[in-house]
């Protein structure tokens, strides 16, 4: 058993190499679409938060998505990409590839039927990191659809418009006067030369984040804004600055530590979105 801690890695390295065979002889707005779609069902698929299956997945299969494609998917690479998605498929799609097994086939038959299923942490895991996947695909993709000359230049980090302005009026008094035009600019999406401080609690300042990422406030995947906050932001410890740490705001951004009451700040702006 003592691979098990690699069982989302696996899976999620063995859902990549399937997607980027799925998507060859497609042309760049059919990949943008095919991508996109798979976000949408990861993102119906991760709102359940628990290992169990889901209607509105298996009502894909007869979405105009699936009729448009199945046969050219086929016809492609033989990759049943939806078999990610349905509850079978959790461990047993772990099973039988040489490259990325986690157990041989006579390991797997000896685990009792919970432990050959996915634990809450591992399906988190496993949808964070084709999450990642899947959003840096999609801008690959909307770059290379382009023409040359007109690229856009993508936002350090892309907040939802409604969001922009109630958020930069909550997170000011956690800066000082001086740092809050800079702090103003990063919201944007803008960048800035150096860091500002947050005047609290790490955890807090990790958590609107976390809270905007979860109500689909935020473009960018949690490695994105991972790499924002450690980029742009420190914070107090012992009357110190201190940077953020990836490890510690990967925690939680991908709910792996309770956080507190006191260590949240109010977001009323999308608690009835």
């Amino acid at each position: 058993m003592a691979k098990r801690h690699l069982v989302d890695k696996n899976l999620a390295m063995k859902f990549s190499g399937d997607f980027k065979k799925m998507l060859e002889g497609f042309t760049i707005d059919e990949q943008i679409h095919i991508t996109e779609t798979l976000l949408k069902i990861k993102k119906i698929v991760e709102d359940k938060k628990e290992v169990t299956y889901w209607d509105e997945v298996a009502q894909l299969n007869d979405t105009e998505f699936i009729q448009k494609y199945r046969k050219r998917f086929r016809q492609v690479a033989n990759v049943q990409i939806l078999e990610y998605f349905t509850e079978h498929a959790l461990m047993y799609k772990s099973v039988g590839d040489e490259k990325w097994d986690t157990y041989t086939e006579k390991e797997f038959n000896k685990l009792n039927s919970t432990e050959q299923n996915f634990s809450d942490n591992e399906f988190k895991s496993f949808l964070f990191l084709i999450n990642n996947l899947l959003q840096n695909t999609r801008r690959s993709l909307y770059l290379d659809s382009e023409p040359d000359g007109q690229k856009i230049k993508l936002k350090e980090i892309t907040i939802n418009e409604d969001c922009i302005e109630p958020l930069k009026n909550i997170l000011k008094d956690y800066f000082s006067q001086e740092e809050r035009e800079k702090l103003s600019i990063l919201i944007d999406g803008d960048s800035i030369e150096g860091h500002i401080i947050f005047l609290g609690n790490c955890i807090k300042l990790v958590d609107v984040f976390l809270r905007l990422k979860e109500k689909g406030k935020i473009r960018e995947n949690g490695e994105d804004i991972n790499k924002w906050i450690c980029k742009y932001f420190k914070y107090i410890n012992k009357k110190q600055p201190r940077k953020f740490e990836k490890d510690n705001v990967h925690k939680i951004l991908t709910v792996q530590q309770t956080i507190s009451k006191p260590n949240k700040i109010e977001l009323d702006f999308i608690k009835n979105n």
